[in-house]
């Protein structure tokens, strides 16, 4: 028997960004240079997480910490 398929999105709600999230999505998808920071839970992950699945190899994405 085969493990079922993994799903990323445990929940299988959308994602809701606030309007501070969202800028930065529209931002980067304007091909514009985004420098996405804040404190430890303030969601960056949750933004960079579907750009990364969308964007693919069309975007580099860094995430230096310290």
């Amino acid at each position: 028997m085969k493990p079922p398929p993994k799903d990323t999105n445990m929940n299988h709600n959308p994602i809701q960004l606030d309007a501070d999230q969202q800028r930065a999505v529209d931002l980067v998808h304007q091909r514009n240079s985004v420098s996405i920071t804040g404190k430890a839970g303030s969601g960056k992950t949750l933004v960079i997480s579907p750009l990364r699945e969308t964007m693919g190899e069309t975007a580099v994405f860094l995430a230096p910490t310290g």
